[in-house]
């Protein structure tokens, strides 16, 4: 896979969605508390939504691994092994707080650009029609190396011993 590939795979399929899931817990959080505005109540929030974070990159583990063993530049490669949390405690660390902040951000950015009937009518529909459309185009990029079922037999190699099984 060429590195523009992995690039595309990657926004389409990750930065594109997360960005959507910081807004929509921006939103969420916005919509569901009526005196967000405080320092507190912002950190609370953005507490929650790096927890959900968290548990919302696990899922895209053995995409990223695959993506990581692809890449042949070694900046592209830290960038997307990064934010693979597999292991690593640091790394989980450093993810869990920058999702914090980043959480808090987009509570702020929430809050003080769209306007209130906006945040607790329809925008959480566009920000996951956006996620949505945004996962299609990922997947359908490349949806041969980064699919989840095992009947294939190429083994995609990654760093540190450990081997990935793709179809192609």
């Amino acid at each position: 896979m060429s590195n523009k590939k992995i690039v595309a795979v990657y926004l389409f399929l990750f930065l594109l969605p997360y960005l959507c899931a910081l807004l929509v817990i921006g939103n969420s959080y916005n919509a569901l508390v009526l005196h967000s505005a405080s320092l507190w109540r912002t950190c609370v929030g953005a507490a929650v939504g790096a927890v959900v974070m968290s548990a919302l990159k696990v899922t895209v583990e053995r995409p990223l691994a695959i993506l990581v063993a692809n890449a042949t530049r070694p900046l592209l490669r830290d960038i997307l092994d990064f934010f693979k949390v597999d292991g690593n405690m640091t790394k989980r660390v450093l993810n869990l707080g920058i999702d914090f902040v980043l959480c808090g951000i987009a509570t702020w950015v929430v809050r003080n650009v769209f306007p209130q009937p906006l945040i607790m009518g329809s925008l959480i529909g566009w920000l996951m029609l956006i996620m949505f459309i945004s996962v299609l185009i990922g997947g359908y990029i490349d949806y041969d190396l980064l699919s989840v079922e095992r009947t294939g037999s190429k083994a995609v190699p990654v760093r540190r011993g450990k081997t990935i099984r793709s179809q192609k």
